[in-house]
């Protein structure tokens, strides 16, 4: 036999099946329908967009303006703000899973201060929520740095 013939014999059997699938109405809607309704559902159980109910934990050793604005801040997008009294309280929140994440301030967080670092204690599991919450810092302290800039030139 040619290759020819062996294509026409494919060719007629896939016919006769897409023919018998479609006879039945039922079949055709799980055949066509189904892998969609699959997607659907795996799309619903690994939605990562949804960030509410996000507990995070905040220790800073002095409380003061721009500290208040950024709390204000993870405020407005949703996230549940808790205070800690002690860096290491504010590690066994997340270590017991009260919170989150944990954001630990340095001792003097002012428009003075230039060159500080803003420690963030996460749950491996949760990784992702520390750029999240990045961004809504970073965009804060922007908005701050900018203010102050104008504040400055005048």
């Amino acid at each position: 036999m040619n290759p020819i013939t062996y294509l026409k014999i494919v060719l007629e059997m896939i016919k006769k099946n897409f023919l018998v699938l479609v006879r039945s109405r039922s079949s055709a809607l799980v055949i066509l329908l189904g892998p969609f309704f699959i997607i659907f559902l795996i799309g619903a159980a690994f939605n990562t967009s949804n960030l509410h109910g996000i507990r995070v934990g905040i220790y800073a050793a002095e409380q003061n303006e721009i500290l208040d604005q950024i709390t204000q801040s993870l405020k407005d997008n949703d996230f549940t703000v808790m205070p800690a009294s002690t860096e290491q309280e504010c590690v066994d929140l997340v270590k017991s899973g009260g919170v989150h994440l944990c954001i630990s301030f340095p001792g003097t967080l002012s428009k003075e201060a230039i060159a500080r670092e803003i420690i963030f204690h996460v749950d491996y599991s949760k990784i992702n929520l520390v750029f999240t919450i990045l961004n809504v810092i970073t965009g804060e302290v922007e908005d701050i740095s900018t203010d102050l800039s104008v504040e400055y030139t005048k």
